[in-house]
């Protein structure tokens, strides 16, 4: 199991930050608007239902 923090760095949400578990090494978390999104963002008109997804790899974190 890996935490991963999430770090707003602009906008509305500029400053906040949010922890994120994920269960192994081929896990990912998704980040969107969707229901199914491990890290929901609802408030942000911009945001895609899927919009990202980040991968865990030998050489460290992915973000796609």
């Amino acid at each position: 199991m890996a935490t991963v923090e999430l770090r707003w760095m602009s906008g509305a949400h500029d400053g906040e930050r949010l922890l994120a578990e994920t269960g192994g090494p081929s896990d990912g978390i998704t980040l969107g608007r969707a229901a199914g999104c491990d890290v929901r963002i609802e408030a942000d008109p911009d945001v895609s239902r899927v919009h990202a997804r980040l991968r865990r790899t030998q050489q460290g974190w992915v973000l796609e």
